[in-house]
């Protein structure tokens, strides 16, 4: 079964990806609009990686589970004993 799209539905889906552009400068000249917002897309996902990236350096680096010699930040749970 093969998916077709309309015009017009594809038209409406994108509008809701993209703020302030109406319907008739969608049909005036799309490439454009998909150009430019691609490009808004692109900057913006480079904005959030690099917020990733200065939360990442804030992390304490933990030791591997296969270094015994490095001193252990996170203590393995303990048993509780329940006393009655």
């Amino acid at each position: 079964m093969e998916f077709a799209i309309t015009t017009a539905s594809y038209n409406k889906a994108t509008l809701k990806f993209f703020s302030n552009i109406d319907e008739s400068q969608l049909k005036a000249n799309p490439r454009s609009l998909f150009l430019e917002g691609s490009k808004c897309l692109d900057r913006e996902i480079m904005r959030q990686r690099e917020k990733i990236d200065s939360l990442e350096a804030c992390l304490p680096v933990l030791p591997s589970k296969e270094s015994e010699d490095a001193p252990s930040f996170v203590s393995e749970p303990q048993p509780t004993e329940l006393r009655y």
